[in-house]
């Protein structure tokens, strides 16, 4: 991150793995790697980084499914995007 502690104007935050299976045809660990890459890191880059944002703006992508449905083959990754998507709107003014 920032080691000098300095206010961030932007920071962007674009990642994210699709895994084309069935929800239910994954692994855990599929499903788990799935979520923490698409869900639980943004969190926690997001969580740390807003405490060095003053004036600035986070973006996070997420996906088009975030608003709308995927399909059975993209169903744990709707689900991420959704949660992402949830999440990060709770911070909006």
């Amino acid at each position: 991150m920032n080691k000098r502690n300095q206010p961030i104007d932007l920071f962007i935050h674009n990642a994210g793995i699709i895994i084309p299976k069935r929800a239910l045809a994954m692994t855990e660990n599929e499903f788990m790697m799935l979520f923490k890459v698409n869900f639980l890191s943004p969190v926690k880059i997001m969580r740390e980084t807003i405490k060095l944002v003053e004036n600035g703006h986070i973006g996070i992508t997420a996906s088009v499914v975030a608003l709308t449905h995927g399909g059975l083959d993209v169903s744990a990754y709707t689900a991420s995007k959704h949660a992402l998507y949830g999440f990060v709107n709770s911070f909006r003014q």
